[in-house]
């Protein structure tokens, strides 16, 4: 399965204010207060020479491409649209690995596709779109499972959170260390998060139901190295309309 390929990538704060747009335009957002008007300015300014912000600071509505693929405006719009619409997210935090420390892949999952957003710990954040459950799935497990993972053997590893620093002797030196987190955005009564720890390496692979943060102790369960891809698949064709489980059925847990 191909790879997302990103469209566009956008700072941080360039996203906030596109976001805020995208709101404003569905009379759905207020003015917010600004830190740094001068900034501000000079995001919003740059946004407009992308041809992705009006003059007046309003969204740029995507033109008719006829048979062509949408231009820019367009498809940011629908990234928006998506991002918005989310039935489920699902978080991909790598904590240690090869990539830089605190970089993320997040999932926004709809019944007619996905917005996949990559953050850096620079504060630039890649948007890729995607309808096919596979593919989106392919790219959970391609942000997190190293080439060299193994099937998991042996016995449950206790472990605290806030000492992943004895991970490496515990679970026979991970590549990647990580947390997945699964949100329902838009309950009418606040939904609790899934957040699955996992480490993935030629020492075996690990996967442990974690509890909020500062719960204390995980108990890592050995898994095969196709657990992620399972998981994944179950999850994102759940939320996407595909047969499958429902989001509330624990696709992420052990």
């Amino acid at each position: 399965m191909s790879a997302v390929v990103p469209f566009v990538t956008l700072t941080d704060v360039e996203l906030a204010v596109l976001e805020e747009a995208h709101l404003q335009s569905l009379g759905e957002a207020e003015d917010r207060a600004r830190q740094d008007p001068r900034s501000d300015g000079e995001v919003r300014r740059s946004l407009r020479a992308r041809g992705l912000l009006t003059a007046d600071g309003g969204l740029v509505a995507g033109t008719d491409q006829g048979d062509g693929p949408p231009d820019l405006a367009g498809v940011v719009g629908l990234a928006l649209d998506v991002r918005l619409a989310a039935d489920l997210v699902v978080v991909a935090h790598r904590l240690l690995g090869p990539q830089a420390v605190g970089s993320a892949r997040v999932l926004h999952l709809t019944g007619d596709g996905a917005c996949v957003e990559d953050l850096d710990e620079d504060g630039l954040v890649s948007l890729s779109l995607a309808t096919d459950p596979g593919q989106v799935a392919g790219s959970l497990v391609e942000a997190l499972l190293p080439p060299d993972a193994v099937d998991g053997t042996g016995e449950p590893v206790p472990v605290r959170p806030d000492a992943l620093g004895t991970l490496p002797a515990a679970l026979r030196g991970p590549t990647v260390l990580a947390e997945l987190t699964v949100l329902v955005p838009g309950e009418p009564a606040p939904v609790a998060p899934t957040r699955v720890l996992l480490a993935l390496g030629p020492g075996g692979c690990w996967a442990g139901r974690a509890g909020a943060p500062g719960d204390g102790e995980v108990l890592l369960h050995p898994v095969p190295a196709s657990w992620l891809a399972d998981r994944a698949a179950l999850t994102v064709e759940a939320a996407m309309g595909a047969p499958g489980p429902g989001p509330g059925d624990g696709t992420m847990e052990r």
